[in-house]
């Protein structure tokens, strides 16, 4: 019986190299980054030989903490894609270096791959070739969002790599990092915080989700499903200040369904409900995260204003709002219409209480809105709001009626919890850029996209959506409106 046996030689995990900023205000780079190289070859028989493994760097080592192997707890996972068997192979080089080996075995006999998966916290399903991670912060931070001013070996990453190899023939495998790294160099700022906090503006970040791995051509490849959006809050051991620890590197989970964003990385004194002080740096509109790729973010912070639980605002000239007081609350709704207020405004609900938030009809100064925490809305919630671009609600299962009623600027939206409409959710609503729903839609309500041009409109649905779906066409009722595209995805 042939036995898979394989001894992996270490160079460097990880090496980020990233392009400076240029226009501070963008992502720069997208620059690839080839993590490992496996060199296969199969077991003679005789255990003499193995299938070697190779891990080699590409590119700089000192942006961020060096990404080393750790005795005790990194493991590759390997898996026989016809008997699903799986094997782990631990690491038994030398701790905290940057070359060491793997050991273990794995039966070869009735195989035509082998698929490769590295992840420190990830849980592995052999019998469907998967592995699911998240990124939604709680213990280990550390290892998806990382101090770049330090300088020590620590191993911190927790990155999802994954590859495959043909059975018998010998074979050279790029082994792909599945995530986006985006390195965030912040400016100015003096204020101590311990809380990173980061959300989309169009609700497509995602923290968590199962990865797939199938072969197509010569590779293998990846595929997401299961993904859980929403913000993410990332608590810091210690007490730093923004004056000197001002580089960060972040894991993300690049969405295969468009840009993400606009992105907003909030440092806090603490969690954003009871912040006292929040900065903040953001791109400018939705950006597009590609996996095995880096970025770079160069911003100077600036301060965002809170609205307390009392409903007193400390600086109401601000851009950005976090507002700590209950999303049903009038409070923000009376501020932004007081002298003072800026003509575009951030705001991000930060009360941990899933209250049904108020309507901001004829709200002309909102432009983002962010609530990953209300489950449920008021109709027409922002009908008249025609500087509204943005929008976030990570889990509301319905769209009112008449919710974007005239919200003439209206690009980005997603729902990835909602499973129905109403009427009228985006009558008039001329700027659509993409609209998502990822659960199954058993309700599409009517004269959904009344009034809305769909030209330029891309429209997202389940994979196995089949109510109303017709090629590029969605019939609701007597209507039947045409996008640019239709995607089934997840």
């Amino acid at each position: 019986m042939k036995k898979i046996s394989i001894i992996i030689a270490a160079v460097l995990a990880m090496a980020l190299t990233i392009i400076s900023c240029s226009k501070t205000e963008e992502l720069s780079g997208g620059k690839k980054i080839t993590i490992t190289t496996l060199s296969a070859s199969i077991d003679d028989g005789a255990n003499t030989l193995g299938t070697k493994v190779y891990i080699t760097p590409n590119g700089l080592t000192n942006n961020g903490k060096k990404v080393t192997w750790q005795t005790g707890g990194d493991k590759l996972t390997l898996v026989n894609d016809v008997t699903k068997a799986s094997a782990l192979f631990s690491y038994v080089g030398a701790d905290n270096s940057s070359s060491g080996t793997f050991d273990g075995s794995l039966d070869a006999n009735n195989g035509d791959k082998l698929y490769v998966f590295y992840n420190d916290k990830g849980t592995v399903d052999a019998a469907n070739i998967s592995i699911s991670v998240s990124y939604t912060g709680g213990t280990d931070n550390d290892r998806v969002f990382w101090d770049g001013s330090t300088n020590t070996n620590s191993a911190t990453n927790n990155s999802l790599m994954y590859g495959g190899l043909s059975i018998p023939s010998p074979d050279i495998v790029k082994v792909k990092n599945a995530n986006s790294i985006i390195k965030t160099t912040i400016n100015g700022g003096t204020a101590n915080y311990q809380h990173i906090t980061v959300l989309a503006g169009n609700g497509e970040l995602a923290n968590a989700g199962t990865a797939t791995l199938s072969w197509s051509g010569t590779a293998a490849v990846l595929s997401w499903s299961n993904l859980n959006f929403g913000g993410v809050q990332y608590a810091i051991g210690s007490v730093l200040n923004l004056s000197t620890n001002n580089v960060w590197n972040h894991l993300l989970i690049p969405t295969p369904t468009g840009p993400v964003g606009p992105l907003y990385y909030l440092f806090s004194d603490a969690e954003l409900s009871t912040a006292t002080s929040v900065y903040y740096v953001n791109t400018t509109s939705p950006v597009t995260l590609a996996e095995n790729k880096s970025y770079g973010l160069v911003k100077t912070v600036a301060q965002a204003a809170i609205v307390n639980s009392g409903g007193a605002i400390d600086d109401i000239s601000k851009a950005v709002w976090i507002n700590q007081s209950p999303a049903s609350d009038s409070y923000v709704f009376n501020h932004i219409n007081e002298p003072g207020a800026p003509s575009a405004i951030t705001l991000i609900e930060a009360n941990t209480t899933a209250s049904v938030p108020r309507t901001y009809n004829g709200c002309v100064q909102l432009v983002t809105y962010i609530n990953n925490i209300s489950t449920a809305l008021p109709a027409s919630m922002f009908s008249g709001c025609t500087s509204l671009k943005n929008i976030s609600f990570a889990k509301v299962t319905a769209v009112p009626n008449f919710m974007f009623l005239g919200c003439s600027a209206l690009e980005y939206v997603s729902f990835p919890s909602a499973t129905t409409l109403g009427n009228d959710p985006f009558i008039n609503c001329p700027a659509l850029k993409t609209v998502k729903f990822y659960k199954i839609i058993t309700d599409w309500g009517a004269y959904t996209f009344s009034g809305a041009n769909l030209t330029n409109t891309d429209l997202y649905v389940n994979k196995n959506q089949v109510l109303g779906i017709s090629g590029n066409s969605l019939t609701v009722g007597a209507e039947t409106y045409v996008f640019k595209n239709i995607f089934k995805v997840l």
